[in-house]
């Protein structure tokens, strides 16, 4: 994944030291509400959203967890 080395480091930042499975809505949109609060453009913070998506997806077809709480997590908006 070329590119995406920043909104890597902000999922690392933010919510890297948690266990997939302990991952919720709640905790994704408290993320999303943080990161805007700290300053960050909402793209970027919807660029970090859409690389977590993908990684649970990915989580979800090796049967590491059931369902993907992004799915299910509120979009940043203004």
């Amino acid at each position: 994944m070329r590119g995406s080395c920043g909104e890597a480091r902000q999922i690392a930042r933010y919510i890297g030291g948690d266990k997939l499975s302990s991952v919720t809505i709640a905790m994704i949109n408290g993320w999303m509400a943080q990161m805007t609060k700290d300053g960050y453009k909402l793209k970027t913070c919807a660029k970090a959203l859409r690389l977590l998506n993908q990684a649970l997806k990915w989580a979800v077809a090796q049967d590491l967890i059931t369902k993907s709480p992004c799915t299910s997590a509120s979009r940043p908006s203004a």
